[in-house]
């Protein structure tokens, strides 16, 4: 096999494996054959504890349905008395044998370069880690919404290609080295180029690639199977499907939508998908001053209820498609609440029907922090929030031309499932994308679109990109802080 020359693509975790450049040794058996990409697998054992000792031996093996096809090249470990500690030391093998299919990839150290490919004698071992080996070469699987670190090692930095990514086109420009191709996203790059972390963003088969200029041009390339999971943690499983569905659409890493349906919704679709706004819709959206105009304008004023606005002057009519909601909309708010609200007009005669103070007055539990500024007929059906994401209608019917949501029924959102949650994400991407991104921090731009679905767009936020409101702030930390328990598996 041939010796590694300045393209070796590298993984690294808990386990690293790679997909290494090699000169092939000519037909006089030198090394200065061309350079091929593949078909050699290598990984770096590093940060592991050993037994002190003069010397010991690591190799790598290939095994499949429990039979170990083949092993790698022997590596001499040596002075580990004072610091039995293994430090960056590659591992490789020659894989031009292996036909397509699955394979698992570990790690062994033994005392003896005898005792190599005995599993008897090894000291200990690291692995699994699965991958496909494809005509091409490997194929490493990354699940959707799991993050994946590649570097290139060896390279001398004066040599960087400079390339421009490619596939989607919020992936952004790759400064140095780095070539994207398909359902990922980088969300890391140190300062020269040579290491990235990406994350699967969407299911399908992708490629990263490092280009390195040195006369000509020569690249390592690593195909990424980006797979869908089976779940998502080991909690409140029975929407997962449908979560993963909606993720992947609108490439989303799923662990952070359903996050965000525990806070808004508890996955209780029946008793928690719909929420009547009060006071942050209600009173200060639609009923407020430089407003007024919302509820006699379409789409609002087709599930407009009779009664006064805020003023007290403008007489309303029922809207002509309240007859079509397919729930009675006091009953909606009666019952489909948490908790349960109780309904009547007990300021008779106000002409409001069943008004902002009498819903305040008679439902303290709530959580209403103070009475209305002034009464006015509770809007229920579009002062209110829907669905799986609680995405309020005001927002589905303003933001249209990013959201798709038009003149539908504002009930469709919690009598179908995916409706709701299907508008709910593409809104969280559309406000990833239009105010996340001007953060380089991956994980802060998701943070923003959470804190600006919850305060709205103008939610203003501090230079760290911590949000001002703390209203705002206190959700992002809710959210965020149930992510890691949603974890694809």
């Amino acid at each position: 096999m041939g010796n590694f020359t300045k393209c070796q693509l590298i993984l690294t975790g808990t386990l690293v494996i790679a997909i290494g450049c090699a000169q092939i040794p000519n037909r006089k058996g030198d090394a200065t054959g061309p350079e091929q990409c593949g078909p050699v697998l290598s990984g770096q054992l590093s940060g592991v504890e050993v037994p002190a000792n003069d010397s010991l031996f690591a190799y790598m093996s290939i095994m499949r349905n429990e039979e170990v096809i083949l092993v790698g090249d022997t590596v001499k470990l040596e002075n580990f008395q004072s610091s039995p500690i293994v430090k960056d030391t590659t591992l490789q093998a020659d894989i031009s044998t292996l036909s397509p299919g699955n394979y698992q990839v570990f790690y062994h150290v033994c005392e003896n370069e005898q005792d190599v490919g005995v599993i008897s004698k090894r000291l200990f071992s690291l692995g699994p880690l699965p991958t496909f080996v494809t005509a091409a070469g490997p194929s490493i699987p990354l699940l959707f919404g799991d993050t994946l670190r590649l570097k290139v090692v060896n390279v001398d930095t004066a040599h960087i290609a400079v390339e421009p990514s490619s596939g989607r086109s919020d992936v952004g420009d790759v400064p140095s080295v780095w070539l994207l191709k398909g359902g990922l996203y980088q969300v890391y790059q140190n300062s020269d180029g040579s290491y990235i972390e990406i994350v699967g963003a969407h299911i399908q088969k992708s490629s990263a690639r490092a280009a390195e200029l040195s006369g000509k041009q020569r690249k390592c390339t690593a195909e990424i199977d980006v797979k869908r999971p089976i779940g998502l943690g080991n909690t409140n499983n029975s929407l997962d499907g449908l979560i993963i569905d909606v993720a992947n659409e609108f490439w989303i890493p799923p662990q952070i939508l359903k996050a965000q349906v525990d806070q808004e919704s508890k996955f209780d679709l029946a008793d928690k998908g719909y929420r009547y706004e009060l006071k942050n819709i209600d009173e200060n959206s639609l009923q407020g001053s430089g407003h007024l105009w919302k509820l006699t304008s379409d789409p609002y004023k087709r599930y407009v209820l009779a009664g006064k606005n805020s003023s007290g002057f403008i007489f309303l009519f029922d809207g002509d498609s309240i007859q079509f909601l397919p729930e009675n909309q006091y009953t909606t708010l009666q019952y489909r609440s948490s908790p349960d609200v109780v309904i009547s007009d007990i300021h008779t005669g106000d002409g409001l029907g069943i008004s902002a103070w009498d819903l305040w007055d008679q439902n303290p539990n709530l959580g209403w922090e103070t009475r209305p500024g002034s009464d006015f007929t509770a809007q229920v059906v579009v002062a209110a929030s829907y669905g799986l994401l609680h995405m309020t209608y005001v927002t589905a019917a303003d933001e249209a031309s990013h959201i798709g949501y038009g003149n539908l029924n504002p009930q469709r959102m919690f009598t179908n499932d995916r409706l709701g949650l299907t508008f709910g994400a593409k809104w969280v991407r559309y406000l990833r994308d239009y105010y996340g991104t001007s953060f380089s921090d991956w994980n802060l731009q998701w943070k923003t679109a959470l804190g600006k679905y919850n305060g709205g767009k103008g939610a203003p936020q501090n230079s760290d990109g911590t949000f001002i409101w703390s209203s705002a702030q206190n959700y992002v930390d809710f959210v965020w802080g149930k992510v890691s328990g949603y974890e694809p598996w």
